[in-house]
């Protein structure tokens, strides 16, 4: 039996949206308030900083899909963007270089879990409630994978493919209940998100 979708109304939305930015808020607190200069110690320690530097720095120069990373390995360099999806790379490269890496960095986590946290409420409630999406989207944001991507492991990459993940399948079952065009677009576009 299909599971007909709900219309949400302005005023849960709008709440949905500020509670996301709460949510996000406080699962990124640490990494965001990080004083410049310092690295934030996880599994990967400075990699992910180094990458991203790197990384930004091959954009400047108009290397729009870069594969090698030049200053890796004490200047020897690797072929590191080849094999790390680089989508939290370009979402962190948005941002203006005059704020610094790690921040640029917390800042782009913070964007991801914002997207993933209302993504999921407007999945679930669109079909349960707005209720029922609240407390999904608390699950998910506040869930133990997301804090341990973030201040264990520092794998943002992941992270954020995560956080993608509710929009794909919200933007899919929209596609599958209405057939509409922009609805395969946009889990088109998704997808191809989720995996660079």
């Amino acid at each position: 039996m299909k599971k007909s979708r709900k219309v949400l109304s302005l005023r849960s939305t709008l709440f949905a949206i500020l509670f996301s930015l709460l949510l996000a808020a406080w699962v990124s607190r640490l990494f965001v308030s990080i004083p410049a200069g310092y690295i934030y110690e996880n599994h990967d320690n400075a990699f992910n900083i180094y990458m991203f530097t790197d990384f930004r720095e091959a954009l400047r120069t108009g290397h729009w899909f870069p594969q090698w990373s030049t200053y890796i390995h004490n200047g020897l360099g690797d072929a590191i963007f080849g094999f790390y999806e680089s989508g939290f790379f370009y979402l962190a490269s948005m941002l203006p270089d005059r704020i610094e890496p790690v921040h640029a960095m917390g800042i782009a986590v913070f964007i991801a879990l914002v997207v993933g946290s209302f993504s999921m409420w407007h999945l679930i409630g669109s079909r349960f409630g707005p209720e029922s999406g609240f407390v999904a989207m608390s699950l998910f944001t506040l869930s133990t994978y997301a804090g341990t991507e973030i201040y264990v492991r520092g794998d943002y990459e992941e992270l954020t493919a995560m956080m993608l993940l509710p929009l794909l399948f919200d933007t899919l079952l929209a596609w599958r209940d209405s057939r509409r065009l922009g609805w395969l677009v946009a889990a088109a576009i998704t997808g191809g998100a989720l995996v660079v």
